[in-house]
């Protein structure tokens, strides 16, 4: 049985005779990295393995003494997904945030997919499939590395860029989305609004490469601004499967 510090301590004080019992106690109220899943390395940091089928690593409770947890984040065993839920007495809802643990690298090149059972309240939003600084030049400047262009497929950006010259009376934004399929049908929706000259505005557009099923996403400004000006954007990716690539679908299947 665990015990608490101070009970442990009566066990062995000065003159006292520690039973079977009392060791029983004072092991049980200590980890095992064994059978209470937890180890520590300077490889790994701090390790937690589930002890159960419901897979729960870490509970939390509102104060010490309560029976049942009102949080837990739990391993899915079948998939390796992590969750984190909100629990009900003996029960647990469906997941508030599930991170996927996707074994298939063609899909989700980012990292794994987080799903939200809820709605999300924030702040602000900034894209971060690419993010950066061209100058205000007035020429034509790619807003993906060369990876990035090279990776055809069907695509679709969400872009948002600004630029500005204090107290120069000269202010743009853009707001765009833009898409393509395999280079071709490049199709762009822009909002835009801007502070001054006509030529103070972002222009964006689709450049086809050469050769290839692949296109150049690029920024500039209709003027340029003066030296060191520059736009800055962050680009969201708004579709993940740029293959069309589907691990269960009969056309695969049939192609294997």
């Amino acid at each position: 049985m665990r015990r608490n510090r101070d009970t442990l301590k009566e066990y062995f004080k000065n003159g006292s005779r520690p039973t079977e019992s009392a060791f029983r106690d004072l092991i049980d109220s200590t980890l095992n990295t064994l059978d209470d899943g937890f180890s520590s390395s300077p490889q790994i940091g701090i390790g937690l393995a589930p002890q159960t089928e419901k897979g729960v690593v870490i509970s939390t409770f509102l104060k010490p003494g309560d029976i049942h947890p009102i949080w837990e984040i739990a391993l899915n065993s079948s998939n390796k997904d992590l969750v984190i839920r909100r629990r009900d007495g003996d029960t647990s809802p469906e997941p508030a945030i599930t991170i996927k643990y996707d074994d298939d690298k063609q899909i989700g090149q980012h990292g794994g997919d987080v799903v939200v059972n809820g709605l999300v309240h924030s702040i602000g939003r900034k894209g971060a499939f690419a993010n950066g600084r061209v100058p205000a030049d007035g020429k034509w400047h790619d807003l993906l590395d060369e990876k990035q262009v090279q990776h055809e497929g069907c695509w679709m950006f969400e872009v948002a860029a600004g630029c500005g010259h204090h107290n120069k009376g000269r202010y743009a934004l853009l707001s765009a989305l833009a898409m393509h399929c395999f280079g071709s049908k490049r199709r762009i929706r822009r909002t835009r609004s801007y502070y001054g000259l006509f030529g103070n505005r972002i222009c964006i557009r689709w450049q086809k490469v050469k050769g290839t099923f692949s296109c150049r996403l690029q920024l500039k400004t209709l003027f340029k601004y003066d030296e060191g000006v520059m736009i800055e954007y962050h680009i969201s990716s708004l579709w993940d499967n740029p293959k069309m690539w589907h691990p269960f679908s009969m056309v695969n299947q049939h192609q294997k």
